[in-house]
């Protein structure tokens, strides 16, 4: 195949990814407290030139992401005066460069352009990677640094020795998007150093030298920084966490959990929500790695793409999120190809079939479920909210109070996490009415009421928090139900 018909072939792949990731962006964007936090600090960055040294908390005491994804969003969030929706397609769009690099990943680790190709479309239609993508967070940045750090990988292994710097580089960005990619990469990194160690023993210690500097410059820079400022704040908390604080049931049964977690990811990223099917794609990506082995030596770093993660994270025997595993699903889509090109191989009509076959079971997912905004990172209890709505019940708001000072209280969840609304009433009030809400007086306050589904124990909650609290802040003056929310004024 030609060069300029591939170049071609990858930017047609690649306009198909970003219109499945931005399709319906602007009404179904989930603008949670997560999402405000981070834009309240973005916005504060921005506006105020208040500079971070570290990003948002992880789910460990004391421990934190990078700053990096701060930074990266100030961009979009400049140009866009703060637009949730703009720095959300600027980020999506981001998830399509990896199109590029994953086809030059493959081609480098295997010599085969078509089986290139092929792992190119099947990532651009990705039921979870698209979902990532969709996801205002800092988590799905490491879908495309994870294939930067393994293109780095490959070609240091097969002797471009100064690509050891650029691992160092994406090592140091991957720990900076997500604290535990430090963990998760770091571990690919120590198994292919002892997989080819006769290779990378070859390499000059100068090199060695810039790269382990580059990676902690990058990496651990802010980290250090923020420690020195704060009493040495995440590296307490670390050396607890390694002490055993947080750490939680046997090896066992955190091994079970994860791995039903990361078998359930693999699954979703090609459409599949069924465990049995998430397990047998698991075995089918497996075998595809282990088939190769026998004709390629450089096949075992995908093995170890796959692998290594999952047995660092049985180690330490902490609970892990779904999101951890971001950075390894293009590893199974690489897996899933290589079976494909082997049947391919052996009938060309059979391999067109198989890869349709789960082109088709990503699109149908994507068709059924996107368009409603159903399995993707939502709240279960209140996965119909989206951004579109909010802004409604923000601009009623407005409308209602006509030019007069107020405040707001909303049932979130989190519970009582006032974040994303925070920003929003700040967002609209700057741009389109000239004021903001003011805590200090609660004479006049709108409460916005959730819909709440498939959760009676929050619907309880919920109901004794109206009944007890709401009630007591004044006398009710005008109520409007707007799509998910109900709208209620109260004055002292």
């Amino acid at each position: 195949m030609k060069k300029k018909t591939i170049i071609y072939f990858l930017i047609v792949i690649s306009c198909i990814a970003a219109f499945l990731r931005i399709y319906r962006l602007p009404a179904n964007l989930f603008f949670g407290p997560e999402q405000g936090r981070d834009l309240l600090v973005i916005r504060d960055m921005v506006v105020s030139h208040k500079l971070t040294l570290i990003g948002a908390k992880t789910d460990i005491a004391g421990v934190f992401h990078g700053p990096l994804y701060y930074y990266l969003a100030a961009i979009p969030f400049a140009l866009s005066e703060g637009s949730p929706v703009f720095i959300s397609i600027c980020l999506s769009l981001l998830q399509v460069v990896a199109i590029p690099f994953l086809y030059l990943l493959v081609v480098e680790l295997t010599g085969k352009k078509r089986l290139g190709l092929i792992t190119s479309v099947l990532y651009a239609v990705s039921f979870e990677t698209i979902v990532y993508a969709r996801w205002l967070s800092n988590p799905p940045l490491s879908l495309l640094f994870s294939v930067l750090f393994m293109l780095c990988v490959v070609r240091f292994v097969k002797g471009k020795q100064w690509y050891l710097v650029g691992m160092g580089a994406v090592y140091g960005i991957l720990g900076q998007l997500e604290f535990i990619n430090y963990l998760v990469f770091g571990a690919i990194g120590l198994a292919v150093l002892i997989r080819y160690f006769r290779v990378c023993k070859k390499t000059p210690w100068n090199v060695w030298i810039v790269g382990i500097l580059v990676g902690l410059v990058i990496g651990f820079g802010t980290y250090m920084l923020f420690d020195i400022r704060h009493g040495f704040l995440v590296t307490k908390s670390l050396l607890g966490l390694l002490s055993g604080g947080g750490f939680r049931g046997t090896f066992i049964d955190a091994a079970v959990e994860m791995s039903g977690r990361y078998i359930t990811e693999i699954g979703r990223t090609f459409g599949i929500f069924h465990i049995i099917g998430a397990i047998a794609v698991t075995v089918i990506g497996l075998y595809g790695w282990i088939h190769y082995r026998k004709t390629n030596q450089w096949i075992d770093i995908l093995g170890i793409w796959m692998i290594a993660p999952i047995i660092a994270l049985y180690t330490f025997r902490h609970g892990v999120l779904e999101q951890v595993f971001v950075g390894l699903l293009p590893a199974w889509i690489v897996a899933i190809s290589l079976v494909i090109e082997s049947v391919w191989q052996s009938s060309k009509t059979m391999g067109v079939v198989a890869l349709v076959a789960l082109l088709g079971c990503s699109a149908c997912m994507y068709c059924y479920y996107i368009p409603v905004n159903e399995h993707v990172f939502f709240q279960r209890s209140q996965s119909r909210i989206t951004y579109e709505n909010e802004l409604a019940v923000v601009h009623t708001v407005y409308d209602r109070a006509a030019g007069k000072p107020f405040y707001f209280q909303a049932f979130t969840i989190p519970l009582f996490w006032q974040d994303g609304w925070q920003y929003l009433f700040w967002y609209v009030g700057t741009k389109n009415y000239g004021y903001i809400p003011i805590e200090e007086d609660k004479s006049v306050i709108y409460v916005i009421i959730p819909k709440i589904y498939w959760d009676p124990f929050l619907s309880l909650f919920k109901k004794n928090w109206y009944n007890e609290k709401v009630q007591s802040w004044g006398k009710l003056t005008f109520e409007q139900e707007l799509g998910e929310f109900t709208i209620e004024e109260r004055i002292k």
